[in-house]
This record gives C-alpha cells, sequence and structure tokens, in this order.
C-alpha cells in the first residue's frame, strides 16, 4: 500500500479454498479523498493460509506513473494508481478477476500527467522486454519505457513486473560527455554525461523509417561521432 497508510478487512470466517479479499484504507491523517482500496488473495488449506496477490508492479524509472483499469469506474481508488519513481520494493496489485480458473490478466494505461499509453498495455504477459510508449495527447511528444514480466515464484500464481527507462547511457570514460539524437540530417540538443554516471534517457523522436534510434556521443555539444549507433542493438 502507501506510506502512512493501514489497510485492513472486515473481521471474515474462510472455508477451504480461495478467495479474493478486499481492503480499504484512509489517509493516516485522516484527510478526505485519500480513501485507497486494494485486494490480496487469501488460499486456506491443510492448516495453513497463504496471502498472495496476482502481481508486484515495480517501477524503476524516475517518473512516478500512474496504471489505469480500462473501463475501470474505480481507477482513482486501486492502490495500484500510483507507482513511486526508483521504487525497488514494488505495489501489491489485485485487478478485478471474473474468472478464477484463468491466471488474470492486467491491462492498463500507463502514463502521468498528460502523457499516457494510446492503447493498454498488458503487463501479464510473461517472459519478453516489451517496448512502451507513453505520449503527451496535446504535443504528440513521446516518452519511450520498457517493461518485463516474470513469474515470482515455483508455484507460477504471481507474477513481478518491472518497469525501465528504455535507455540508460553510462559514461564510463574519464571525461564529460555529450549525448544526442542523430536524425540523419540533424541532431537534437545533447545532454551532458559526467564521468562515472548514468543517464536515463526516454525521448528519442520517431525516427525516419528503417532508420532506427541514432544516438551521437561527442566531447562537446556540437562534436559527435559523424555516425551514429543504433541505441537498440549492442556495439562492442
Amino acid at each position: 500500500g502507501e506510506a502512512g497508510s493501514v489497510f485492513e478487512s472486515e473481521l471474515l470466517h474462510f472455508d477451504e479454498g480461495e478467495k479474493r479479499l478486499p481492503l480499504r484504507c484512509g489517509s493516516a491523517s485522516g484527510a478526505a479523498g485519500r480513501e485507497r482500496e486494494l485486494a490480496v488473495m487469501v488460499t486456506v488449506g491443510a492448516g495453513t493460509m497463504t496471502v498472495s496477490a496476482p502481481f508486484f508492479v515495480v517501477n524503476h524509472t524516475a517518473i512516478p506513473l500512474e496504471l489505469r483499469l480500462v473501463d475501470d469506474e474505480r481507477a482513482d481508488r486501486r492502490n495500484f494508481a500510483k507507482l513511486p519513481s526508483s521504487d525497488s520494493n514494488g505495489v501489491v496489485c489485485t485487478p478485478p478477476i471474473s474468472d478464477s480458473s484463468k491466471l488474470p490478466e492486467l491491462n492498463v494505461y500507463v502514463g502521468f500527467n498528460r502523457f499516457r499509453t494510446l492503447q493498454p498495455v498488458p503487463l501479464h504477459v510473461n517472459g519478453r522486454v516489451c517496448n512502451m510508449e507513453v505520449v503527451d495527447k496535446d504535443t504528440g511528444n513521446t516518452l519511450h519505457f520498457t517493461y518485463q514480466t516474470s513469474f515470482t515464484d515455483e508455484t507460477y500464481t504471481s507474477r513481478t513486473v518491472v518497469i525501465t527507462p528504455r535507455w540508460v547511457v553510462v559514461n564510463r570514460t574519464k571525461q564529460p560527455l555529450y549525448f544526442s539524437q542523430d536524425l540523419r540530417t540533424t541532431s537534437t540538443n545533447g545532454l551532458l554525461m559526467k564521468p562515472g554516471k548514468a543517464l536515463q534517457y526516454y525521448t528519442m523522436d520517431k525516427p525516419p523509417q528503417d532508420y532506427g534510434y541514432q544516438i551521437n556521443v561527442g566531447r562537446t555539444g556540437k562534436e559527435g561521432t559523424g555516425k551514429g549507433f543504433n541505441a537498440d542493438e549492442m556495439c562492442w
């Protein structure tokens, strides 16, 4: 849940089997409009009770992100509506489940402020690293992220979703370097990378067809490599 918040339920009696347990909380300060809802899965059997969640969502970006389920009238009250930035703990996420015999799905819009994905993102899909574009609805500016979903344990009941910047540039030289996107005809304004520092990079423009996301590196804002290289490929 959120820092400073306590989620609780009514006193319940559990039979054997699995059920979805809703929890609710308000702000620790009692502020109005801060009510949140969280749900966990409780499985009872053989004298044991297991509390779990189908998803744990981790935001490794420097941007606080928001998740909104498709056609969800209670989206603002979900405990996973807001993901803190640079968070290693993750947020418990239990979407409404219509069919308990199937693995739950997590189709959400991802964004912040005016930025949002144009289509719902299937964060429940397990396996490969997927790209995700978050677009400013007013200007069309686009930020680029990736996410990867994997099963949390051997029971295959919980999945961990990790959201990261699409590109992280690390300067392992002993001098400052400028990093910029190369659009073949021009380069965007460079960003300074200090020695030994890492830079999360989100804002590459849409490249010409079949050109890829090319970047230039140089010692000044005007000087570059002369030929950009594809940021999505390994270079040795």
